[in-house]
């Protein structure tokens, strides 16, 4: 097992730009960067009526995990979210602290010298983005305003960042009883941490859905043997190149409102980019039927390719969608 470490193998590419930013460098001093900010003065200045703090990754990172307080844009590249935040912000360039932070520094190297060209008069950036900021709030005991999990770009998919999110993961996850199986919070923070796919939806601070999968590695069918996975041990031994997705949850409250088919929408692509070609669940079928995942699955186009019953209180229906 390679035990969550950060890099199987080492690659070298070579580009033009660490960052694809569609910006012309010719055009402003690059070098003329924000006042950067240690972990400490992060929180206080990031406290005061007069600050704003902008995530500058993309939405996909933010949605699993952001600083509190912090502006979000809805954007899918870096290059996308300049324009954005100067148009949204244009208001307060002389008035306000803009903070920003990424999830190295890097990014926010290209974007606190482009917003001074831009003519904010007050600008900051993380130094070393979440995870200096994750590494001094642990040596130095400091508050951790950051909620959630940090997206990283290797194959852990994120660190760990604080319990909160988790704890209520779990929480929602029992509130879904029957549709998921109960789990112990060990055994959930367990799933997400070897998961080769999770995501979850915070809004207001608070956890509204979540969803964990699990590709057909070897790394993964050691993990499930050791933890006696059932229904995933069946789906192995008729399906191939598949991800499995082990459970979602969604607030009563966001239910009927596309939560659960965005969460879908984003394993498909998840699957597509790493080219995996099926798709695989379980439904209940004993103690009762679960009529409303046999209708949400369809409407992906799941079908049915076995069942299995383990016991007389326990039937389970095994589906597969092949991804086109």
């Amino acid at each position: 097992e390679h035990n969550n470490k950060s890099f199987l193998k080492l690659k070298i590419k070579i580009r033009e730009k660490i960052v694809a930013d569609g910006l012309n460098d010719d055009t402003f001093d690059v070098t003329n960067t924000g006042v950067h900010l240690n972990a400490l003065e992060y929180n206080n200045l990031a406290e005061q009526d007069n600050s704003i703090v902008v995530d500058m990754r993309n939405h996909y990172e933010s949605e699993i995990g952001h600083f509190k307080n912090a502006i979000k844009p809805d954007v899918d590249t870096f290059r996308e979210s300049l324009d954005l935040i100067e148009e949204d912000l244009k208001n307060h360039k002389d008035d306000k602290n803009l903070i920003m932070y990424c999830t190295g520094g890097i990014r926010c190297e290209k974007a606190s010298a482009y917003f001074k060209h831009k003519g904010f008069k007050n600008v900051f950036q993380l130094k070393g983005g979440i995870i200096e900021y994750t590494k001094q709030v642990n040596e130095q005991k400091l508050k951790n305003n950051f909620i959630g999990k940090n997206f990283v770009f290797d194959d852990r998919r994120a660190e760990k960042i604080s319990n909160d999110v988790i704890a209520q993961c779990h929480q929602l996850n029992e509130e879904n009883i029957p549709n998921v199986g109960s789990r112990s919070l060990e055994g959930l923070t367990n799933s997400l941490e070897n998961s080769d796919y999770s995501e979850c939806v915070i809004i207001d601070n608070f956890v509204v859905g979540f969803v964990i999968c699990f590709q057909d590695s070897e790394i993964t069918k050691s993990y499930m043997e050791k933890i006696e996975h059932k229904n995933f041990k069946e789906i192995s031994n008729r399906v191939s190149n598949f991800l499995y997705i082990d459970r979602i949850a969604v607030n009563a409250k966001y239910r009927n409102k596309n939560l659960g088919s965005q969460l879908y929408s984003n394993i498909i692509n998840f699957s597509k980019d790493n080219s995996i070609s099926n798709l695989t669940a379980e439904i209940n079928l004993l103690p009762s039927v679960n009529i409303p995942s046999f209708e949400f699955h369809k409407k992906f186009n799941f079908k049915e390719i076995d069942t299995v019953k383990y016991s007389k209180d326990y039937e389970v229906s095994l589906q597969k969608k092949e991804i086109i």
